[in-house]
């Protein structure tokens, strides 16, 4: 994706992104998604272990940075 995307338009085109996956791959046709928060992570080192703890379905501490601070 190119850098110029304001984070609006990389919003909408994740949430397409996601949808089209569900639909198409995971065949949910139940799902749409139509809203999502982005975050810049401050430590990548940690990714890999949020995404073990968020797929587990455990509580997640996220040392971030919103990306959009117009939506809160």
């Amino acid at each position: 994706m190119s850098k110029c995307l304001t984070i609006e338009l990389l919003e909408k085109k994740i949430c397409r992104l996601l949808s089209g996956y569900l639909y198409m791959v995971l065949k949910n046709k139940s799902v749409i998604v139509s809203s999502i928060r982005l975050w810049r992570a401050n430590n990548l080192d940690e990714l890999a272990g949020l995404d073990s703890n968020y797929t587990n379905y455990t509580s997640v501490k996220v040392d971030a940075t919103v990306l959009n601070i117009s939506k809160i």
